[in-house]
């Protein structure tokens, strides 16, 4: 508010005010009477006066405090005729008096002492924070020098920016540098970490689809957790060995799975059993598949959301990429047969935020429809909502920031349209067309082009031997005959060319 009073040249009629003096005039008769006792009397003549221009300048000034108050604040100010008197009302009420200001001062002191940066602040949010501290200890009186407000800064920002904070005070003096370079290179920090961590985040992300790991190797998450805890009871059990062998006496010990009750060749431990919905035990790491008679239309780019699968899983050995013929597992259909899956690829699906990676896909032959499984994206940290005759794929616990919506089809699935890329290479050539450097040059005649080529004026110039009508030489090179001078001309028959005047006199004269 001061700043725009001083703009408009006001600032004097709230700081001073108008101050009118009266006009006083002695007693005629008393002077010169030799009489000292007898003092003048004064005698006001007129009420004090107020200039027009002082009346002006008081009513635009506290025309433009009353604006800038809320309709809350404006009664209190409301019967005030003077703008000082305004000023002066919400002076006391809101900065105080001198102990209410020494009271916030102390308030604010302490609050700038104490001043951290969060975590999980971002830079803009912190530096406002920070320089309106710097700013409420200035308007209270707070002599906050640039060394203060330097050393401050450093101190007070996160673990985030260390290594700027130890740069900076290795390579600057921090009694002389300003506080504008230090913003400068810790915002330029900043944008830089940005995009570091906008990398990652798309790495993680190509991998939020990524499959069950699968074999006897390549069991992943949870997987590792049991198969730990596996190895360590079985070593508890081999400790028994005396119990284990008598209890097994007479039975035959498999070579690959170190069970008793078969041999290799009839170890199942290489097929890896569903976890059905029936309560039985089986083994963990499934590829389980389940499905009834698709209404929808077969395409390509649909794949079904469900549970009901472990793994992402297609026939179209066209739509994968990388693919790993050497990774084989027994996948369960519904009816109980045992599919061989063939291979495992990655798929590229193009989003809006750009291109996507979905990672071990199973390659099944015999497949109807593209499976993508809840629990694969569940488990890379996808959040998956059911409700509404939608599903949300989301990649955070607040369902903020959605990835995909799908719509419940009419079958009660889910399918979602994921257009696939396949990569493709392809050769680019060059044709040199004499005609593009015919235009090049500014359209200069062939003639001189191939003298150019022949004596090799400049490089790279194609063979012009071909010949033509270039249609802007033959329009821009062409003359026309000169109009005959001093040589009068009158139309004579019907329809002849006239040239006549169908406006003026002309106001101005031509070029």
């Amino acid at each position: 508010m001061e700043t725009i009073l001083i703009a408009y040249d006001l600032w004097d009629a709230v700081k001073i005010g108008i101050q009118p003096q009266p006009i006083i005039e002695q007693d005629a008769g008393s002077e010169g009477t030799g009489d000292e006792e007898s003092e003048a009397e004064e005698i006001p003549v007129e009420a004090p006066i107020i200039s027009r221009e002082d009346k002006i300048k008081n009513a635009k000034a506290l025309s433009l405090i009353q604006g800038a108050l809320t309709d809350e604040l404006f009664p209190r100010i409301r019967n005030e005729k003077t703008a000082k008197g305004a000023w002066e009302i919400l002076r006391r009420e809101f900065r105080g008096d001198k102990k209410v200001r020494a009271v916030k001062l102390q308030a604010i002191r302490a609050y700038f002492e104490y001043l951290r940066m969060n975590d999980v602040e971002s830079l803009d949010d912190y530096l406002a924070r920070f320089f309106e501290t710097v700013n409420n200890l200035k308007s209270l009186g707070e002599d906050v020098t640039e060394k203060r407000i330097v050393q401050k800064l450093l101190m007070s920002l996160s673990r985030r920016y260390k290594s700027i904070v130890s740069i900076i005070e290795e390579t600057r003096d921090l009694d002389t540098i300003r506080v504008e370079e230090i913003l400068a290179s810790v915002k330029v920090y900043d944008k830089r970490e940005d995009l570091h961590d906008e990398r990652d985040k798309l790495a993680g992300t190509e991998k939020a689809f990524s499959s069950l790991r699968v074999g006897n190797n390549q069991a992943s998450g949870a997987n590792k957790s049991s198969q730990g805890k596996k190895k360590s009871k079985m070593a508890r059990t081999e400790q028994k060995g005396l119990k284990l062998v008598s209890r097994h006496k007479g039975k035959p010990r498999c070579g690959k799975c170190n069970r008793f009750g078969h041999t290799t060749k009839d170890c199942d431990n290489g097929k890896q059993v569903a976890n059905c919905a029936k309560e039985e035990e089986v083994t963990t790491g499934t590829m389980f598949y389940a499905c009834h008679a698709s209404s929808i239309a077969s395409s390509k780019s649909v794949w079904f959301v469900d549970s009901a699968w472990s793994n992402h899983m297609t026939s179209q050995e066209s739509l994968l990429i990388n693919l790993d013929r050497s990774v084989t597992c027994k996948v369960k259909m519904g009816t109980g047969d045992l599919v061989q899956a063939t291979g495992k690829g990655t798929l590229v699906v193009e989003t809006r935020k750009g291109r996507r990676y979905i990672n071990e896909v199973l390659l099944v032959p015999g497949l109807d429809e593209n499976l993508l499984s809840v629990g694969q994206m569940m488990e890379h940290g996808y959040y998956i909502l059911f409700g509404g005759n939608y599903a949300l794929i989301c990649d955070d616990s607040n369902l903020d920031n959605v990835v995909a919506k799908v719509a419940m089809a009419g079958n009660r699935c889910f399918p979602l349209s994921m257009e696939s890329i396949c990569s493709m290479g392809m050769k680019a050539t060059v044709q040199e067309d004499p005609w593009v450097w015919h235009r090049r040059l500014g359209h200069l005649n062939f003639v001189s082009m191939k003298k150019m080529q022949q004596t090799q004026m400049v490089l790279g110039l194609p063979d012009f031997s071909e010949k033509g009508v270039c249609e802007g030489c033959v329009y821009g090179k062409s003359h026309r005959e000169p109009f005959e001078n001093e040589k009068p001309w009158r139309a004579k028959n019907p329809l002849e060319l006239i040239h006549t005047d169908v406006c003026g006199p002309m106001q101005n004269e031509s070029i």
